[in-house]
């Protein structure tokens, strides 16, 4: 189970078991103890080592930590879990990012994304899956693994450990990038449209318990050019139909649809609103969660806006938006954005949270979930904001930024005007507070500075 947020304990805690902190895998968290707590990491323990971070040890049987596969051979522990009863109480924000200390071997740090930027624990974050099922290992598949999303969705979960995954793509061979950075991935060529390979992910790979549907022909303009391929793609019935040929219940189906979907005549759109997309994308989108909605036991349809961050470890060819804006203001001539298309845009490891979440909650307990989500950022913001975002953080000019109507450009596909999104089920439901989409942008720039 998902261990609950708690406070630190106390003086008035009953007396813990000296722990002995003997061939047993280190895990190094800042600032996890208060002052007088140095007897929670028991005997033996440098508490205050390497520039004042405790040491907290814990120990499992055979690489076992409270029923999670340690990866004993590598000497880590991914999961800060203590055996000893009664446990080592910790502030949940505080297990985000831990550090590894192999055994017999200096302090480093693990390699894993940069951290969430609000720099708390919010529904998903990197803590391990393994804690959340028993017996055998699960597995987990993301569906065009390849993109944007997908990518950082499997950076995630490897970093997550505790589970198998996979993840498909349509081109000849996946990216070796991302199959060097994180080697554990199994990768699959799949063709979406036939269901070609999909047999061999079964033979191979198994049934996954969860699979992640982030495969799509996402570009408005490409799918009112081709409707057949729109449809065929972004309906998954060669997915679902593989699916269901395993004859049983126990996959969860989370599936990628858009604000596409919704007309675009007024603000903040609810779940229970009306679908009436104005173009082609929209449509097979619509289409596509009433299959999934008819035909699967399980699912969960995630309504996205703009998906937007860092790049991926392997750099996906279409143009990322705070990148790109970034790059067209950094040469200082006037350019143009709409100042009328108002949309929520969602910080991508918001939208990995929100998929973690659905995830682990999956595996703990195997109960049905049927659900349909708008998941965006908090802010409703146009594309001329957008911009004069980045300006700021950056420290542009507002005069290189010209204000202008989206009737003002024939994009060759209609677009709706106002699909901002009421994310309050979202809240409520995973607890997931999305970051706002300044704090995105700062995000976003100081981790492609970095990299």
């Amino acid at each position: 189970m998902m261990a609950a947020a708690a406070m630190p304990a106390t003086r008035d805690d009953p007396p813990r078991r000296p722990l002995r902190p003997v061939d047993w895998p280190v895990v190094v968290v800042p600032e996890i103890l208060g002052a007088g707590q140095e007897e929670a990491v028991g005997e033996g323990a440098d508490v205050g080592a390497g520039g004042g971070r405790p040491v907290v040890v814990g120990r499992g049987g055979a690489g076992q930590l409270g029923g999670a596969d340690l990866g004993a051979e590598a000497g880590e522990v991914e999961l800060l879990l203590l055996a000893e009863e009664p446990p080592l109480l910790l502030p949940r924000e505080l297990l985000v990012h831990p550090l590894v200390l192999p055994l017999g071997q200096p302090a480093r740090e693990r390699p894993r994304p940069a951290p969430h930027p609000s720099g708390v624990f919010v529904g998903g974050g990197e803590r391990s899956l393994v804690e959340m099922g028993e017996g055998e290992r699960k597995r987990v598949l993301v569906v065009g693994g390849s993109g944007y999303l997908g990518q950082h969705l499997l950076s995630a979960l490897a970093a997550g450990g505790g589970v198998d995954v996979a993840f498909t793509h349509h081109r000849e061979t996946p990216p070796q990038a991302l199959l060097h950075a994180l080697p554990g991935l199994r990768a699959f060529r799949v063709d979406l449209r036939s269901g070609d390979g999909l047999h061999a992910v079964s033979e191979s790979f198994g049934q996954p318990d969860v699979i992640v549907n982030c495969a799509a022909i996402s570009v408005p303009r490409e799918c009112e050019t081709d409707p057949a391929a729109a449809m065929a793609t972004n309906v998954p019935s060669s997915l679902v139909g593989w699916l269901l040929s395993f004859g049983n219940d126990s996959t969860l189906l989370i599936h990628l649809s858009t604000d596409q979907v919704y007309e675009g005549v007024k603000s903040f759109y609810k779940e229970e609103d009306e679908t009436l997309p104005v173009n082609m994308y929209g449509k097979s989108k619509v289409a596509a969660e009433k299959f999934i909605i008819e035909q699967c036991s399980n699912y969960a349809i995630l309504r996205s806006s703009i998906i937007y961050g860092p790049q991926t470890i392997s750099p996906v060819a279409k143009s990322l938006p705070i990148q790109w804006m970034d790059s067209v203001l950094s040469q200082g001539q006037q350019v143009q954005f709409f100042n009328d298309e108002f949309r929520c845009p969602v910080y991508v490891k918001d939208m990995v949270d929100v998929v973690l979440s659905l995830t682990k909650s999956w595996l703990a307990d195997g109960k049905a979930i049927q659900v349909l989500l708008n998941v965006g950022g908090p802010d409703r913001v146009s594309r001329l904001q957008m911009a004069e975002t980045v300006a700021d953080v950056r420290g542009y000019s507002h005069s290189i930024i010209k204000s202008v109507s989206a009737s003002s450009v024939d994009r060759g596909v209609a677009s709706p005007p106002d699909i901002s999104m009421d994310i309050t089920k979202l809240t409520q439901m995973l607890g997931i507070k999305p970051i706002s989409f300044q704090d995105g942008v700062r995000a976003t720039l100081a981790e492609e500075a970095s990299t």
